[in-house]
């Protein structure tokens, strides 16, 4: 079982035209960030229901009523990941990283053209890494910081606790189906493993969260938060102060 959550990214000096914006598209109750790096981070409860179509609908208006940038992320199992990016009210780019996850078929990652990203992302980016990125090959090479690794980790632990506690059901649906499914260790260890990797930066990063948060980076969106969703936020799995909570 996989990360999933949602977040929006707003180009803009204050929260309050964000705030406004949130409540004018029907999104509210959400978190919202102060500021950094010039971006407001916003989080709305609805979008996290993975309904690409509303937070669609959520990331075109937020430009259009507030007047600037935003980068709309959504990760979906650990497996997809898909963002817009919109300014005004215009559609810049809309990126999927596995667009026939649902097909179960294997297609490459649709959208993610470098050439309207770059402009948006900080001096300095170079174009080859950007397009390693949207094309799935993305190598960690510093470590997490301190408290992001820790966070990473325990959410690894989460995730292996529901796998530990659904594994029978799931394996007893894929065998009805006929499907093979590795063991439980072999799963767990897959996990490990990958975790090991992420907190000290070594070896290849490409899961969906992994290529938003590297992404991110790359538009200045301070670390941390394209990792974030209202579910993780609201069960308080953010900093202390992290952002505030805007009633519907």
């Amino acid at each position: 079982m996989g990360t999933f959550f949602t977040n929006l990214h707003a180009r803009a000096g204050a929260p309050e035209a964000i705030v406004e914006a949130l409540r004018g598209a029907g999104a509210l109750p959400a978190y919202v960030t102060e500021p950094e790096g010039g971006w407001v981070g916003a989080y709305p409860e609805a979008t996290e229901s993975q309904d690409l179509p509303l937070l669609g609908r959520v990331t075109q208006e937020l430009p259009t009523a507030a007047g600037t940038v935003v980068y709309a992320s959504l990760v979906h199992d650990s497996d997809v990941w898909d963002f817009t990016i919109h300014e005004g009210g215009r559609l810049l780019d809309h990126y999927c990283s596995n667009p026939a996850y649902f097909s179960g078929k294997r297609r490459k990652p649709s959208g993610g053209k470098v050439e309207v990203l770059l402009p948006l992302c900080k001096a300095g980016t170079i174009a080859g890494e950007l397009e390693d990125l949207l094309e799935r090959h993305l190598t960690s090479a510093t470590p997490l910081p301190g408290e992001m690794g820790a966070r990473f980790t325990a959410e690894m632990e989460r995730q292996k606790q529901r796998l530990a506690e659904s594994y029978g059901e799931m394996k007893a649906r894929l065998t009805a189906l006929g499907t093979p499914m590795p063991s439980l260790e072999a799963m767990l260890e897959q996990l490990d493993q990958r975790a090991r990797k992420m907190v000290s930066g070594a070896g290849r990063a490409d899961a969906a969260e992994d290529l938003a948060e590297a992404f991110a980076r790359m538009l200045g969106i301070p670390d941390g938060r394209a990792l974030l969703g209202y579910t993780y936020i609201s069960r308080g799995e953010a900093p202390g102060g992290f952002a505030r909570l805007i009633p519907a």
